[in-house]
Formats: C-alpha cells, structure tokens, sequence
C-alpha cells in the first residue's frame, strides 16, 4: 500500500501545479459539429442560375411582343408569323412567370448562403411552381416550333432527303430540351430537401 506521502505527490501535487498526466483521456468526448457546405453550394448555383433566368425570360417576353427583335422574323413567311402569332399568348404569360420564379430563386438563394429557414422553405415551393412553368412553356414552346416549320415546308420546296416527318422530329426534340434544362434543378431540390436529414439541418436554421 502507497503512503500517504507518495498518494499526494503522484495525484494533488500535479494537479495543483497544471501538470497533466501523460496518459491519453479514456472517457470520449462530443466531437464539435462539422458545418455543412450544402447550403451554401446550393445558393450560389440558385444565384446563377436565378440570374440567367431572368435575362432569358426577359428576352423571351421582348420577343413576344416585339417578334422584330427575334432572329430570322423580319423574313419569314406569312404562315411562319401565323404560327408565332398563335402561340405567343400562350408563351407570354410562361415568360412572365419565369422572370418572377427567376427573381424568386435569386432570392431563395440569398436564404441559403446565409442558412435561414425561410431559404428553404421559398426554395421549396419554389421548385413546384417552376416544374409547372416548364411543362407550359416547353409545350408551347414545341408546339409552335412545329407550326413554324410546317409552315416553312409548305411554301418552299421541300430539300430532298428530307423526311416528310421532320416537323415532328424538331417539336419532340424541343420538348426534350426544354424540359430536361427547366426541370433538373427543381426535381433535384425537391428530392434533396425530402431528405430526413436535409429537413433535421433546416429545422435548425433561424
């Protein structure tokens, strides 16, 4: 048995002093809590692509009501314009609407870079609102590219080799685009903000 001399120079004298034993801590610790990226790599793509969506669908409302400025419209054909005049109404309001769900996302964006529970939650909503958009748009869009081309087919000989199905083929490949570019970011925060632990972190958020 240690004595009582040895007992209080082994443990109260070094620890009065601030010495600490050599031995490593056995009892774990909490380990401080990792800040996550995500918001912030998900804001900054929201500010881009909020940006470029306002300058597109600002230029796709000019293009409805000026069709002057569009290229290649000073000489088309009168069933070419037909076709553009038939569609624009429809387009029109899809454009408008993409310029405030532009603005709307920048926003959002901002609420994200800084990790507020608002961010998320415009975002969100958001996301269901523009996939709507995009269907609109995308299908007006290929319906009246269909109808340009019909009418460019029927009053100029058609070039040979040319299927006769070629307005078809052009109005399934401009929905294919379309709704492949408009809806890849709303179906991906819609998905990832679904997420158990996603919604924990936002819930966090002030």
């Amino acid at each position: 048995m240690d004595s009582p001399s040895q007992v209080w120079s082994e443990n109260i004298v070094p620890a009065a002093s601030g010495i600490l034993p050599s031995a490593p801590p056995t009892r774990a610790g909490a380990l401080p809590a990792r800040r996550t990226v995500w918001p912030s790599v998900v804001g900054i793509v929201a500010l881009v692509i909020g940006a470029l969506g306002v300058l597109m669908n600002a230029w796709g409302v000019l293009m409805m009501l000026v069709p002057a400025v569009s290229p290649g419209m000073s000489s088309v054909n009168n069933a070419t314009m037909q076709a553009f005049e038939t569609y624009a109404p429809l387009l029109l309001p899809c454009y408008l609407a993409g310029v405030v769900l532009a603005v709307t996302l920048g926003v959002s964006g901002v609420g994200l870079l800084q990790r507020r529970r608002w961010g998320a939650r415009l975002v969100w909503g958001w996301g269901w609102v523009k996939i709507l958009q995009t269907v609109a748009a995308s299908i007006g869009a290929a319906l009246m590219q269909r109808a340009q081309m019909v009418g460019m087919v029927s009053s100029t000989p058609v070039p040979a080799g040319m299927p006769a199905g070629m307005p078809d083929v052009v109005m399934v490949l401009t929905l294919i685009m379309s709704m492949a570019w408009g809806l890849a970011l709303p179906v991906f925060v819609l998905v990832w903000l679904s997420l158990r632990t996603i919604r924990e972190q936002t819930a966090t958020w002030r």
